[in-house]
């Protein structure tokens, strides 16, 4: 992992506490890397890996939300970011965590401009194999408002 994008998940860890402090939201759980990563069954008889950057679980007067997140400093190119997309979908078929916790985490990717936001959000609905539902995608500025909106 570069040290920009270190440097943004620390930034994020920073404004999750800040905002509960201003009881924004209950900060309810936090998992950086590799605490919260995951292991699941893979389709040829071995593990996947899961690799999110953050995981968090927050609470809002209606809701608990979980979340796996990725902060994406525009360093990777758009094939690798959807074939990580591909990842939680395979970890979401596998059962694992709606079977630990009864629901499965959306997926929060936290991008560095305008652009790349565009860009994910287009190329997820394009994939027939996603559900566009899983995934959030927002500026890196607009974290905590993003974190805190509940489901459709």
């Amino acid at each position: 992992m570069q040290s920009r994008e270190r440097l943004a998940i620390s930034d994020l860890v920073v404004a999750l506490t800040l905002a509960a402090r201003r009881k924004e939201h209950e900060l309810l759980g936090l998992q950086s890397e590799p605490w919260c990563w995951r292991r699941y069954p893979s389709g040829l008889g071995g593990d996947g890996v899961l690799r999110p950057d953050l995981f968090a679980v927050l609470g809002t007067s209606d809701y608990e939300l979980r979340w796996f997140i990725e902060v994406d400093r525009g360093t990777e190119h758009l094939p690798t970011l959807i074939r990580k997309c591909r990842l939680y979908d395979a970890y979401y078929q596998s059962g694992i965590e709606q079977a630990q916790h009864r629901v499965f985490p959306r997926v929060a990717w936290l991008m560095s401009s305008p652009r790349r936001v565009e860009q994910l959000q287009r190329a997820i609905q394009k994939d027939r194999q996603l559900n566009p539902a899983m995934f959030t995608v927002a500026l890196d500025r607009d974290a905590i408002a993003a974190l805190t909106t509940a489901p459709d």
